[in-house]
């Protein structure tokens, strides 16, 4: 899969964690009905970051709000462009 829209991202070994309370249910079926490697866990040490926003870390890369959903959207879409 190739995430365009997100050039620091190594689409050949692709994985993404997420804190279970901080993704709303929906975005946490969305990434688990994709083919890539999903993570979830009960905390990833970022509390700041969940305090604030909506993330994922993609790759070791923390990717916040809009471009969290973004990714999301990407990863449903197969990135057409």
């Amino acid at each position: 899969m190739t995430v365009r829209h997100f050039p620091d991202v190594d689409d050949q070994s692709l994985y993404v964690e997420y804190c279970l309370a901080n993704i709303s249910p929906q975005q946490r079926v969305a990434l688990e009905h994709t083919d890539i490697d999903i993570r979830g866990s009960t905390c990833l040490d970022r509390c700041g970051r969940c305090y604030r926003s909506t993330f994922l870390v993609v790759n070791g890369t923390p990717i916040d709000g809009a471009d969290c959903e973004k990714f999301i959207n990407t990863l449903k879409q197969g990135d057409p462009e």
